[in-house]
């Protein structure tokens, strides 16, 4: 009898604590999430502090071992992980991202520092100086997790209903309300959509054919095979930082990242978590040959005369075409071109209405929203490169 009481306690005791680490040790759901967004900021502390307590050894196997940019990438494709818990996630996944692959891993103590809202700097890995773009630097600080699991937890929750992710959120097909950029490097990518988004949506529309409640089908104009991406709330829950009306926008980033994960020049790194790729340095053009179906070209603006560069952009604005800008470190999409004054009106990604210095320029603009007007004698001297469509690049 004694033995049979051992033999159940020791049992019990193993469902309720996740075994000791070891280095093939698998992440797994921990039993605390919540349903319900936080109100309030203090609310959001109590939140993060009890998934943190109940569920964080779930994940690493001790609350002595570091969380992995790979532990959160296979929690974040469980679709046991939900709510509060998948927030957290995506929000710790944007934050190591925007590390720029220098960090991969974040202790214990530094995300319950983040959590209650403080400001952190965690010394790099020069080991990890192949997985980025970037020049080395010694440290990297870390902020706003706290911040960004209210924003991303409001955003998933607003986008869920009660048969799951809405595609559409409130709206008919895809909008460029809320489609803006986060903290990571995925500029090339929001510009891209937003170029195609603005001039002709009913190319992602009818891109996406949903065939359950959680798996969405991908028909892009610019690819022979379609693809097959299953949503979890741990994806849902990276994406930026503003509700982006429905889930369309997380089911085009899958699968722009199941295409980039399958290039030979992208290290192991980024592919760890569910969007990982999409937010470290992709290509305009390629996005845009992808949703349009049309070939694209590079140029640099000051090879060409200014008539031929007005003539061209005149030409895809009167053709609806997408095209996109950019600067080297930055991307952006055009949203119309007045020939007659030679001016462009821009979109930044980032979304804001603020002033922008054109990154490595001089140049100012006040930005609306996200848009702002410049004389083409400026483009040319600002943007190093124009993506276009190549039918009209070689007329």
């Amino acid at each position: 009898m004694i033995l049979h009481i051992l033999l159940i306690a020791v049992i019990l005791t193993s469902m309720c604590f996740p075994p000791a680490h070891a280095d093939s040790y698998e992440a797994q759901p921990g039993p605390v999430t919540f349903a319900s967004r936080p109100a309030s900021q203090d609310e959001a502390i109590d939140q993060l502090k009890q998934i943190l307590q109940g569920d964080y050894a779930y994940w690493t196997g001790s609350e002595d071992k570091p969380l992995t940019i790979r532990q959160i990438g296979t929690l974040q494709r469980n679709p046991a992980i939900t709510g509060g818990q998948a927030v957290l996630l995506g929000v710790l996944a944007l934050t190591i991202d925007h590390a720029h692959g220098f960090i991969d891993r974040l202790s214990f103590d530094s995300i319950a520092q983040l959590a209650q809202g403080a400001t952190i700097t965690v010394n790099t890995n020069p080991d990890l100086a192949s997985n980025s773009n970037f020049a080395e630097t010694p440290t990297f600080t870390f902020r706003n997790v706290l911040k960004n699991y209210k924003k991303l937890f409001d955003n998933l929750a607003s986008n869920t209903g009660p048969n799951g992710f809405k595609l559409w959120g409130n709206n008919s097909g895809p909008t460029i309300s809320g489609l803006q950029q986060g903290p990571t490097g995925d500029c090339y990518w929001i510009a891209a959509v937003e170029a195609v988004v603005e001039k002709h949506p009913e190319y992602i529309a009818q891109a996406i054919k949903q065939v359950s409640p959680n798996q969405y089908e991908l028909k892009f104009r610019g690819l022979d095979e379609p693809i097959t991406v299953t949503l979890t709330h741990g994806a849902m829950a990276q994406l930026n930082l503003d509700p982006h009306d429905g889930c369309w926008l997380t089911v085009l980033a899958l699968g722009e990242a199941r295409i980039r994960d399958s290039s030979n020049d992208v290290v192991q790194f980024w592919k760890e978590t569910p969007l990982g790729v999409v937010a470290h340095s992709g290509s305009q053009r390629q996005v845009l040959e992808c949703l349009t179906g049309q070939r694209y070209q590079v140029l640099n603006p000051e090879k060409f005369s200014r008539g031929v560069i007005s003539m061209m952009l005149a030409k895809a604005t009167a053709d609806s075409m997408p095209v996109g800008l950019g600067t080297g470190d930055h991307c952006l999409s055009l949203l119309d071109y007045k020939p007659e004054t030679q001016t462009l009106t821009i979109l930044n990604p980032w979304g804001t209405s603020d002033t922008y210095q054109i990154e490595g320029t001089s140049l100012q603009y006040q930005i609306n929203n996200g848009i702002f007007q410049i004389a083409l004698s400026d483009a040319c001297q600002a943007f190093d490169n124009l993506v276009i469509p190549t039918a009209i690049a070689q007329q």
